[in-house]
C-alpha cells in the first residue's frame, strides 16, 4: 500500500470568485470537477504514467479554500479501491463542513472518501534534515485537565534541544497519527518541549494507552462522526446578565467551544472564508406545553434539520431552552438558500409566535433578521 500526501491550497481553484462562493457551490464544483477527472486520477495512480502531474492536478482540484489541512491516497491493492481521505481539522465547525463535502459525495466505483485518515503504529521517522528518530527515545510527561476536558503533553529527547527544532515541529503529526486524529483534535490541548519531563514520565510508544486510559477514567467520548457527537450542557459559568442567551438553562450540541466562546463573548470567526455561516433563531416559547419544551423544540430541530438537509443548505447543530426563549444552532452552507426555509418552518408552527435570526461570527453580532412576527 502506497500513501501520497497532498498539501491543500489556500482557494478554491479553477473558480475565479472562490471568495463569493458558498460551501454548497465550492462542494458541488468539487465533486463535478472530480467526478469528470477521476479516470485519470485512477490511471496515473495504478499506472504510475505521469504520476507526479497528476498528482499535482489532483491536489489543486481538491482544494477545499484551506480548509482541510492535508490529503492521503491509499490504494487497496485486494479491494481494488483508492481512498480518498481529510485530515481532521481541530475545529468542530470545520468538521462539519467536511461532513457535508462527504455526504454530497457521488458513487465513483473503485473510489471510496472518507473525513479522517485511520491511526498507524509508530514508527522511527526522519527529520527534514535527513536525522533519524526512534519513537522510544523520546519520554513524554502527561497532565489532565478534567474540568476542561484537556490533556497537557511535556516532550524530550536528548538531541532535541527546543521547540523550534525541525523533529520538535513534526511531532504533532507525529502524534495526530499514533493517537488518532479524532482523539487529537478534541483532547490534546498542548505539546511542550521540556529539558526533563519528570520522574512519571513514560515512553512514546505508551502514550497511546495512557492517553486511552484516561478518556475512558473520565468517559470522554471519540466523537468519530461529528453530526452525532452531540454534547448536552447546562448554564454555563461566567455569563453575564442581560448578554445573549444569558437565560439558557440547558442545551446540547455538535460544538461546546462555539457555544461557550459566544456564552464569554469571545472572538468567533465564524466560517464566512468557505462560504458558510454560523447562526441562531431565537425562538418565544410562551406557547411550548409547559414541562415539554425541550422536546418540543427537539422535534423542531428533528424537522428543520431535515429541510435544511434536503436542500443542502445547512444543518441544524445545536439548541437551547432559557427561562425567556428557546435556541436552535444552525450552519448554512449557503446562506441564501437556508434563510428562506427556516423562514417558512417557523411561519407555519403554530406555537412559535415569533422568532430572531442572530449570527455568532463576532463581526456579524449586532445583525439581527426577523424571521417571524407575533400578531
Amino acid at each position: 500500500m502506497k500513501r501520497w500526501i497532498l498539501l491543500a491550497l489556500l482557494a478554491l481553484t479553477n473558480h475565479a470568485n472562490a471568495g463569493e462562493t458558498t460551501w454548497r457551490e465550492r462542494v458541488e464544483i468539487f465533486w463535478k470537477y472530480f467526478e469528470k477527472n477521476a479516470p485519470a486520477y485512477r490511471d496515473a495512480i495504478i499506472d504510475g504514467k505521469n504520476k507526479l502531474t497528476m498528482m499535482d492536478r489532483m491536489s489543486q482540484s481538491m482544494s477545499m479554500g484551506g480548509l482541510a489541512r492535508g490529503w492521503n491516497l491509499d490504494r487497496d491493492k485486494d479491494k481494488n479501491v483508492i481512498r480518498v481521505m481529510t485530515s481532521v481539522p481541530r475545529d468542530r465547525a470545520d468538521r462539519i463542513l467536511l461532513a457535508h463535502w462527504k455526504a454530497r459525495a457521488p458513487q465513483l466505483v473503485g473510489w471510496e472518501f472518507q473525513t479522517h485518515i485511520p491511526r498507524r503504529e509508530l514508527k522511527a521517522w526522519k527529520d527534514y534534515e535527513g536525522v533519524e528518530y526512534q519513537p522510544g527515545d523520546f519520554r513524554v510527561s502527561v497532565a489532565v485537565r478534567v474540568a476542561a476536558r484537556k490533556v497537557d503533553l511535556r516532550i524530550s529527547h536528548p538531541k532535541v534541544e527546543s521547540r523550534q527544532s525541525v523533529a520538535f515541529q513534526m511531532l504533532s503529526h507525529v502524534l495526530q497519527n499514533s493517537i488518532g486524529e479524532h482523539t487529537f483534535a478534541d483532547y490534546i490541548a498542548t505539546i511542550e518541549h521540556a529539558a526533563d519531563p519528570g520522574d512519571d514520565s513514560l515512553a512514546l510508544p505508551d502514550l497511546r494507552k495512557q492517553v486511552e486510559a484516561i478518556l475512558n477514567e473520565h468517559q470522554w467520548p471519540v466523537a468519530t462522526d461529528i453530526m452525532t457527537a452531540w454534547t448536552v450542557y447546562e448554564q454555563l459559568p461566567d455569563v453575564s446578565e442581560g448578554a445573549a442567551r444569558s437565560d439558557v438553562v440547558a442545551g446540547s450540541t455538535l460544538d461546546l467551544k462555539l457555544i461557550k466562546n459566544y456564552a464569554g463573548d469571545r472572538e468567533i470567526k465564524g466560517l464566512g472564508e468557505f462560504g458558510a455561516t454560523l447562526a441562531y433563531v431565537t425562538l418565544s416559547h410562551e406557547r411550548f406545553t409547559a414541562g415539554k419544551q425541550a422536546a418540543q423544540r427537539s422535534a423542531m430541530q428533528d424537522l428543520l434539520d431535515a429541510a435544511l438537509m434536503n436542500a443542502s443548505a445547512g444543518r441544524v447543530i445545536g439548541g437551547a431552552h432559557g427561562t425567556k426563549n428557546a435556541y436552535i444552532d444552525l450552519v448554512f452552507f449557503d446562506e441564501a438558500a437556508g434563510v428562506p426555509i427556516v423562514k417558512k418552518f417557523l411561519r407555519e408552527s403554530d406555537v412559535v409566535p415569533s422568532a430572531t435570526l442572530r449570527f455568532f461570527a463576532t463581526a456579524r453580532r449586532d445583525e439581527a433578521q426577523v424571521l417571524k412576527q407575533s400578531r
